[in-house]
């Protein structure tokens, strides 16, 4: 019996150890699977969460981008779950894994809008790489150029700014003191006076001369003519002295005109030419006595002297005031008025030039709040590269409308203008690109015009005509700035309608291509076979300015046109590009576990604790 019972107990020992050694190697293995399973079963949630982009997003504008309306935890744990139970075939608990989601953790979520939308960046640029769109980038690049190298050939640039603030001031003080002078000019009632007081005055002499009686009726007829030739003497004698201020003022003004602008005083204006006059004038005028008769007593031999010695005065003064000349030339009224056009053509900025029926420019809007712009305040490190700002205009070009050519189913109608002007409304962001355009072309053809001979002769020409016209031959240089920057600025104009009339225009400027004529300002726009399109050039403005403002304007366009074709609370802050998301699973034990094993299980779900990652991005 001894025997018979140590042999049942060694079996029995013999058979647990086996049996303990089976569940360990088959809970081994079946840990094993789980595991793996469960990292299967994450990168399908990670890829399954990707997966979900926003497909009209990528249809309309090529971009991939997941838009988290529900949250990326949210999603992986309901694709984790819907993995897991697909072992339970027709009814719960016959999954042979037994394995639960614990929990799911999204280490890092890059959205869209993230440093200054660098991960849109990095999409733009693999979209333009595989699109096969990189000689249009490559001309952009080498257009940009040329156009900086074409506004180098002079360094002379004339501001209309200068000539509106600073020489109209002299011109101003001019015109008043050619009124004023031709005001003094005028000695009529001077003259009628004094030759009405002299004829009394004469016979008086003569019957004094006579000795005969003076009769009370004409000396007091000279007593009263004297006191009306003595005020109205005393009016020119005041009238001088407010002259002499103006002048004097106008002198001033005009030198530290001329010594700021630099330009060569050499010749004498028509102030310095009647300034010693006047200044003879109130000399003689405030050395004349009071003409004074009395009535009480004969005019004696001196007092008779006396007078006729004023009287003389008085010639003398008359004479000096018709020296006055004025010069006026009626010669180059035509001239005159062509730098008054063009003074009116800066003042207008030539934009009602640009666009002829305003009317029917679009005045859509879009809402200026919770735009992608408004939320993002830092850069994007790609954007600032020449070549990746090339890639974002010809980008914007492919994608959106322009004036000359719209889209359908759009927020706005001008959709490029926008990204660079950047205001809420089609009619503003049009209006913005059009002087854009007009300065930026203005520049080319200034450096042109200054470089072509024969049309600075016609300029110089009329120049020296207006300035001798005004009185003023020290304004010649500025009026000569005037014309060239008003004919240049008439040529930008014929330009940018042209681009707007959907026509072509040449980069760079030669006298083949030139359509206005200095006269006019004005001429007929022949389209060249040859040149930039309307959205070439609005993608060279694009290229000149802030690459991190053309990204967020495009992600404002991107999102107000999804917002308007399909989901109205679509937002491109809530987009996601990539993910890197932790999640841990519960692996309950199915078989026997050894005693070390069953420290591993923790937690309110007992059971092996197991960790994975998933990180991927578009």
């Amino acid at each position: 019996m001894k025997k018979e019972g140590s042999i049942t107990i060694y079996f029995c020992f013999i058979l647990v150890s086996v049996l303990l050694v089976v569940s360990i190697a088959t809970e081994s293995a079946r840990v094993g699977i789980a595991q793996a399973e469960c990292k299967t079963f994450t990168t399908m949630a990670g890829e399954s969460v990707l997966a979900g982009y926003a497909r009209q997003v990528f249809e309309d504008y090529g971009i991939l981008l997941v838009w988290e309306k529900n949250s990326v935890e949210e999603e992986v744990e309901k694709s984790l779950q819907a993995n897991i139970n697909m072992a339970d075939l027709e009814e719960s608990g016959t999954n042979f894994l037994k394995t639960d989601v614990a929990e799911v953790e999204a280490l890092e979520k890059n959205y869209i809008t993230d440093n200054g939308g660098e991960n849109f960046v990095r999409q733009v640029i693999r979209y333009m790489k595989y699109g096969g769109f990189l000689e249009e980038v490559e001309a952009l690049v080498q257009a940009q150029k040329n156009e900086e190298g074409s506004s180098s050939k002079d360094g002379t640039k004339i501001s209309p700014d200068m000539v509106a603030k600073e020489s109209q001031e002299v011109i101003d003080l001019a015109t008043g003191l050619r009124k004023e002078l031709k005001r003094f000019k005028d000695i009529s009632e001077l003259q009628e006076q004094f030759e009405e007081t002299k004829k009394i005055f004469r016979r008086v002499r003569k019957k004094r001369q006579q000795g005969k009686k003076i009769a009370s009726t004409v000396l007091n007829q000279l007593i009263e003519h004297s006191n009306d030739l003595e005020f109205t003497i005393k009016n020119k004698k005041d009238h001088t002295s407010g002259l002499l201020f103006s002048m004097e003022e106008y002198i001033s003004k005009r030198d530290d005109f001329v010594k700021k602008m630099n330009l060569e005083d050499t010749k004498k204006d028509f102030v310095d030419e009647n300034l010693d006059l006047v200044k003879n004038v109130k000399d003689k005028l405030e050395k004349m006595k009071e003409l004074s008769v009395s009535i009480d007593s004969d005019l004696t031999p001196e007092m008779i002297e006396e007078l006729s010695d004023d009287f003389k005065e008085i010639q003398k003064v008359l004479k000096l005031i018709e020296k006055i000349h004025l010069e006026e030339t009626g010669k180059s009224e035509r001239e005159e008025s062509l730098y008054k056009k063009a003074k009116r053509f800066l003042k207008d900025g030539a934009l009602s030039f640009v666009i002829e029926d305003v009317s029917k420019v679009s005045e859509k809007t879009i809402p200026d709040s919770d735009l992608p712009s408004k939320e993002i305040d830092t850069k994007s490190k790609s954007a600032k590269k020449i070549e990746t700002k090339a890639m974002l205009a010809v980008y914007a070009g492919l994608q959106f409308g322009n004036y000359t050519k719209t889209k359908e189913d759009t927020c706005l109608k001008y959709e490029v203008e926008y990204l660079i002007g950047g205001e809420d409304n089609d009619k503003d962001n049009l209006l913005n690109t059009a002087g854009k355009l007009l300065l930026t072309r203005n520049v080319v053809c200034l450096a042109y015009l200054l470089t072509d001979r024969q049309k600075m002769s016609e300029v110089e020409g009329i120049a020296v005509a207006v300035s001798t016209a005004f009185g003023l031959p020290f304004l010649e240089p500025i009026v000569k700035g005037v014309l060239v920057e008003a004919w240049s600025l008439a040529e930008a104009a014929s330009d940018v309608k042209m681009l707007l009339d959907s026509k072509k225009v040449p980069l760079l400027k030669t006298g083949d291509n030139w359509n206005t004529d200095l006269e006019s300002l004005s001429g007929e726009e022949e389209e060249q076979k040859n040149g930039l399109t309307y959205l070439q050039y609005c993608e060279l403005l694009i290229l000149a300015q802030s690459g991190q403002k053309t990204v967020n304007r495009i992600m404002d366009l991107i999102q107000v046109n999804i917002q308007k074709r399909y989901q109205s609370a679509f937002s491109m802050k809530n987009c996601i590009a990539g993910v890197h998301i932790q999640t841990s699973f519960v692996i309950h034990p199915l078989f026997l576990a050894k005693p070390f094993q069953s420290k591993l299980i923790s937690g309110k779900k007992s059971g092996y604790r197991y960790q994975c990652e998933y990180q991927n991005e578009y």
